[in-house]
């Protein structure tokens, strides 16, 4: 059974130079994300595009029925170095012609100040960013170090390492304040079948029940914790909980499938928040 979704990645990469680092770096996805909201929805018609992909396409929603449509766009800003961060941007489908958009909105915003405090940033050069498959993607993500075929079975351990927050919801909607492995596998089926949906071609009725029998067959111990984290959103006029787990978890008996499934999801991030940079990890071998 081919498990590989057919959805388009749009990935661009900034480098950014930043006034005051460590107040930039507590949350930068949340205050990126709601200057550019803002600038956006001032500037108009021709951004919005990319307003559509960060803050939903709530018309194609209703028409399929859906309440809350998967966001189309993931954030993900990292320190890399003294006063250096790395703006990571994936926007589900062939998005070429964003890029340069959104890299308009960066150079205005870092001059004027993003947040309460008004933080002035730099965008150097140019950014690096490609168009291709999920698959693509994927299969060209080194891990450990090392390229690994496409369909690749894990000897031993499998780690997660958690890198922002993790926000899951069990059965009924509900948020976990205790790591739940099922949970995890469940939150990534579900998001790659509505990406696939919304961004990609619709994946089979059946698709995702096989992987979830693998799931269940997996063994795993955590050392996560619930790292709190949130913010005042002044558009919303209300605050915001953006908490989830950091830290590891540790898998056993993991089938080639799921282990394409966790590749996967290094890549789309997985549970609530995602645009916001939740639900981000790396995978480790033994």
């Amino acid at each position: 059974m081919d498990i590989w979704p057919e959805l388009h990645l749009t990935c661009a990469r900034f480098r950014l130079e930043v006034e005051h680092p460590r107040k930039f770096g507590w949350f930068p996805e949340a205050v990126l994300r709601g200057a550019l909201g803002y600038f956006w929805h001032a500037e108009g018609k021709r951004f919005e595009r990319l307003y559509e992909l960060f803050f939903g396409a709530a018309d194609k929603a209703k028409l399929q029925g859906i309440a809350t449509p998967p966001i189309g766009a993931v954030l993900n800003c990292s320190p890399c170095g003294g006063s250096f961060f790395e703006l990571e941007v994936i926007l589900f489908g062939k998005h070429e012609e964003q890029v340069p958009l959104l890299l308009e909105s960066l150079h205005i915003l870092g001059r004027e100040g993003v947040g309460e405090s008004y933080e002035r940033f730099f965008v150097e050069g140019f950014p690096r960013y490609g168009v291709g498959e999920l698959r693509e993607w994927v299969l060209n993500e080194p891990i450990d170090g090392s390229m690994l075929p496409e369909s690749f079975l894990p000897p031993d351990d499998v780690s997660l390492e958690l890198e922002k927050p993790m926000t899951l919801r069990a059965y009924g909607g509900k948020f976990l304040f205790q790591w739940d492995t099922d949970s995890f596998f469940n939150n990534l089926v579900q998001r790659l079948r509505q990406l696939a949906q919304f961004y990609g071609t619709p994946l089979p009725a059946d698709w995702g029940e096989s992987l979830l029998y693998d799931a269940r067959q997996v063994s795993a111990s955590s050392s996560t914790r619930v790292v709190r984290r949130g913010r005042t959103s002044s558009r919303q006029q209300a605050k915001l909980d953006y908490s989830g787990f950091k830290g590891s978890v540790v898998l056993q008996n993991v089938s080639a499938d799921l282990f394409t499934l966790l590749r996967m999801g290094a890549w789309v991030g997985v549970g609530k928040n995602t645009v916001m940079g939740s639900g981000r990890y790396f995978l480790f071998l033994g």
